[in-house]
Parts: structure tokens; C-alpha cells; sequence
């Protein structure tokens, strides 16, 4: 349907009457994950022409992103009521599935008898270098799930080509508190394990750092050991 602006004409002057903006949810088209394939932002509800009372606002992945958040008002008369020119802001935060491709998540706000709107963020692995999700860099990305971890995580990474590959963990000094990885390994995604416990002898938490050095990259990676 098209909207035709109408002109009117006040005590001998025209005034240009334009069209009611609709109701409408701005998000970032796009945004980067962090290295680990979190991310968070912020979507803002602006209500267009005529009130609504709110009904529940949500957030969904729709590709390499799983899981979402709603939250209902289930239409209470408690729930609050938007007039024309009402924002409402939420906070989205989640992670990709696979942190080295990109994925996609869909927004929304309900009203409880008409009106809401939705959009769609696209999510972009993490790139070190700020040109783009398929720089060199993103290659030898280094990940761990879960972080922060109370005994075991599992590291992720990705080698551009064959050759060696070291993972060693150091603590605040600098000393090497264990070795997790050191061989040489095919090009590829690949993903091991680490139990704190075999290496660490206190393990009552702190802070270590993971690094990984492959054939001329190297990475690092703040690691969050919790009692």
C-alpha cells in the first residue's frame, strides 16, 4: 500500500501533513563477535501512530546462533502502555555456534492487540584485524567453552595449513603450567580438551592465559579458572 502525504490549507497557507511513522525496532545490521563467538548488543522499540499495551519483547538465532530469550507481560493490565513516540530498549547477548562462521539472529516486540515490529543482525566472527570476517587473521583464531571454567574446558582453533602446532598455559609470572598441545597437525578446525586439575596443583581459581603458536601466528587467550 502506498502512503499519499496530504496537503491542508490554514488560514491561507499550506501545511504538508506526511505520513505516521509505523512502529519499528532498530538493531545493528551487523556486529562482530568477540573471539569466543559472544556478542551482545542493543535493540530500541520506537511506537508508531496509536498506543499499544506491551505484550513481550524476544530475541531469537536464526542461523549459528542457538537458543533465545522472551519475555512475556502476558498482557496483565500492570503490563506498561506505549503512545505514540514511546522507545523501549532490551539488551541481546549471545554466541555463535561455530565462532569462525558468521550467523544471524531475529528480533521482536509485540503489542497485545496490534502493532510490534522485528528485525534481523547479522553476526560476523571476531577479526583482530577490523577488515572483515575473512581476513588471514580470523585463520588462527583461539576459542575455549566454557570460560570461565571449574575444572575442564575445551579449546578450538583453526590451522590454515599442516604443520606445528604448540598450546601451552601460562600463568600471572609467565611460567608454563602445562603443555596441551605440541605436534605437528593437519590443516583444519580442531578441538581439545584440558582438565585444570591434571596440571594445576592449587586449582583454586585465577586467572591463566592460553597460547597457541602456530607457523608464523601466534594467539592468546585470557582464561578465567573459578574454585
Amino acid at each position: 500500500m502506498r502512503r499519499i502525504a496530504l496537503a491542508l490549507v490554514v488560514a491561507g497557507s499550506c501545511v504538508l501533513v506526511l505520513p505516521a511513522r509505523a512502529d519499528t525496532l532498530e538493531a545493528p545490521a551487523e556486529v562482530m563477535a568477540q573471539a569466543d563467538g559472544s556478542f551482545h548488543y542493543t535493540a530500541t522499540f520506537h511506537k508508531g501512530p496509536g498506543s499499544g499495551q506491551f505484550a513481550g519483547n524476544s530475541w531469537i538465532g536464526l542461523e549459528n546462533v542457538p537458543g533465545g530469550l522472551y519475555g512475556d507481560c502476558f498482557c496483565f493490565p500492570s503490563c506498561p502502555v506505549f503512545s505514540p513516540g514511546s522507545t523501549f530498549s532490551f539488551g541481546v547477548e549471545g554466541a555463535l555456534t561455530d565462532p569462525t562462521k558468521p550467523g544471524s539472529v531475529g528480533q521482536s516486540v509485540s503489542l497485545c492487540d496490534a502493532g510490534g515490529a522485528s528485525s534481523t543482525t547479522t553476526i560476523v566472527p571476531f577479526d583482530p584485524t577490523g577488515i572483515g570476517p575473512h581476513a588471514p587473521a580470523i585463520e588462527a583464531a583461539l576459542w575455549n567453552t566454557p570460560n570461565p571454567f571449574a575444572a575442564r574446558t575445551t579449546f578450538h582453533y583453526r590451522q590454515p595449513e599442516s604443520g606445528p602446532v604448540s598450546l601451552g598455559i601460562y600463568d600471572l609470572a609467565g611460567r608454563l603450567v602445562a603443555r596441551v598441545v605440541d605436534e605437528v597437525q593437519p590443516a583444519g578446525t580442531h578441538e581439545v580438551r584440558w582438565d585444570a586439575r591434571d596440571a594445576v596443583a592449587s586449582a583454586r581459581g585465577g586467572v591463566l592465559f592460553a597460547r597457541l603458536a602456530l607457523p608464523g601466528r601466534v594467539r592468546t587467550r585470557t582464561l578465567i579458572l573459578v574454585p
